[in-house]
């Protein structure tokens, strides 16, 4: 239930969570962090993989809720296959959607951002 952070000093995990909740929400209100992300979602199989290009909250696990789904991915045809919803694209970079390096690269393939 504790865990030791620096010199003998203990810190519950509800105070960690509460002092990360409260750092989070100064960054926020300085305009310095922005939470929601175009990121890619694997949902292919083993040694086949197939991407959903999707808007999730950064702290949601790699393959876990999103909140919009904009486009997909797949790197094993050739050339890949990338196909955007350039309506909900760019209204979500509009919105201050921050994407990958990886949608970056996408997006710039697809002509929706230079």
């Amino acid at each position: 239930m504790f865990r030791q952070v620096t010199n003998f000093i203990y810190v519950n995990r509800v105070e960690q969570w509460l002092v990360s909740l409260i750092l989070y929400n100064i960054n926020c209100a300085r305009g310095e962090y922005m939470a929601v992300k175009m990121r890619l979602k694997r949902i292919g199989k083993k040694k086949k993989p197939f991407y959903r290009i999707v808007i999730a909250d950064e702290r949601a696990p790699r393959d876990g809720k999103f909140i919009d789904q904009v486009g997909t991915y797949n790197p094993l045809t050739d050339p890949s296959e990338i196909k955007f919803d350039e309506e909900k694209a760019k209204e979500w970079l509009k919105k201050g959607v921050q994407p990958t390096d990886t949608v970056k690269k996408l997006l710039k393939i697809s002509g929706i951002t230079e």
